[in-house]
């Protein structure tokens, strides 16, 4: 092998972590696990650096280094959330029976709305730690490709006869999170019947969306 070839391959191989990084990184982590302990039993507005920092036995400063501000780390948290929340849906619906995989779909999202800790962290801290608009940016970042994947694949299936456009999956979107807050925050004695109902019409939705069911416009 070449001197060049040799140093080629020395570029592409990661560099090692020192000590000092590989602390870092577990620092990192452990702020990240406190914060979602008491983002989701304390509420954001409760919660204070502090009170961060002394369960991850870290000290404020150590805080502060990796991160801005409270409201810095509870986005880190809430992304956290979002990107196991998208791994977890992906990760229930494989096979190759796109309608099998929506319903499927369906169902965990539902599911998933009324877990701890996204639940309160995602569904209810979200908006208010970072604000509607900064909140709905975020969760449509990672939401939003999973829904128009499943609508693409209902559409290329033939199951829906209708363009996916940015229009149908925003719709579609405000559909589930809507049905999400509902089962979310229905009484628990109440939450197997409404989450029921919720699927059967969002299910009815997706099939006035098949060929030949579109009303005459006249």
């Amino acid at each position: 092998m070449s001197e060049a070839s040799t140093g080629r391959a020395a570029d592409h191989q990661p560099a090692k972590l020192t000590r000092r990084d590989r602390y870092a990184q577990q620092t990192r982590r452990d702020l990240l696990s406190a914060a979602l302990d008491c983002f989701s039993t304390q509420g954001y507005v409760a919660t204070s650096l502090t009170d961060i920092g002394r369960r991850a036995a870290v000290t404020r400063g150590a805080v502060y280094h990796h991160f801005d501000n409270k409201q810095a780390l509870f986005e880190a948290v809430l992304l956290d959330q979002l990107a196991t929340s998208v791994a977890s849906l992906r990760a229930a619906t494989t096979g190759d029976d796109a309608p099998e995989r929506a319903t499927t779909a369906l169902n965990a999202f539902l599911d998933l709305c009324t877990r701890e800790p996204f639940r309160t962290v995602v569904l209810e801290q979200g908006p208010i730690a970072l604000g509607w608009h900064r909140w709905r940016e975020l969760d449509q970042a990672h939401t939003l490709l999973v829904i128009t994947e499943h609508l693409r694949a209902l559409a290329k299936a033939g199951v829906i006869a209708i363009e996916v456009t940015e229009v149908l999956t925003r719709l579609f979107y405000a559909c589930l999170h809507e049905a999400g807050d509902l089962v979310a925050h229905a009484p628990v004695d109440q939450r197997d019947d409404i989450r029921q109902q919720a699927v059967d019409i969002v299910l009815r939705f997706l099939a006035g969306l098949t060929p030949g069911s579109e009303a005459d416009p006249h």
